[in-house]
């Protein structure tokens, strides 16, 4: 009996690259637990925080599939992060948007995030994330973040308080930029 080794077909997946838009069709406030898998989605997701519609506090958002903000690490697409500082000198602090949801990556990618903040404190994919908040399990590749201060490829500003923690756990940044003033 002889055994060969067969070949495994390799699926290779064309990347849809972030138009620019927000799709918050995914979108039920009666729903606690919402699945999102392209770049439109997740950017209806930090919409969906940053103008007041949802803190997703008790709520868990699943990213399904790989996400591909640009092409390069160029600024095509410049990205507005979930949460953080609503105004240009940063200065009026406690008026942030905070995610205090969980946020599931479930190991997938992020590609080329440009995320220039540069006259704004709280840069990262995430702005600002608040006790209990919650973001695991997801990779960044290529980020590049630009901000005023508190900047991070995940998380620019953790809110834990006094009472608890906010949580960034099993999280990856490969290849990242920072660039940061105060």
């Amino acid at each position: 009996m002889s055994i060969g080794l067969g070949l495994l077909p390799i699926v290779v997946q064309a990347q849809t690259i972030w138009d620019g838009s927000a799709d918050i069709s995914w979108y039920d406030a009666s729903q606690s637990s919402f699945d999102i898998s392209t770049p439109e989605q997740l950017a209806g997701f930090a919409q969906l925080v940053n103008n007041g519609t949802s803190n997703f506090n008790g709520k868990v958002v699943n990213l399904l599939a790989d996400v591909w903000l640009n092409s390069t690490g160029d600024s095509t697409n410049n990205w507005i992060m979930i949460g953080g500082s609503p105004t240009a000198s940063g200065e009026t602090m406690g008026t942030e948007k905070y995610f205090e949801g969980t946020f599931h990556g479930h190991g997938h990618k992020i590609y080329n995030m440009f995320c220039d903040h540069s006259n704004y404190f709280q840069g990262g994919l995430f702005g600002a994330v608040k006790i209990p908040g919650i973001v695991d399990s997801l990779v960044l590749i290529n980020p590049v973040v630009k901000a005023r201060g508190m900047a991070g490829s995940f998380i620019g500003f953790m809110d834990d308080g006094n009472s608890g923690a906010a949580y960034l756990k099993y999280c990856l940044a490969i290849n990242t930029r920072i660039e940061g003033g105060n």
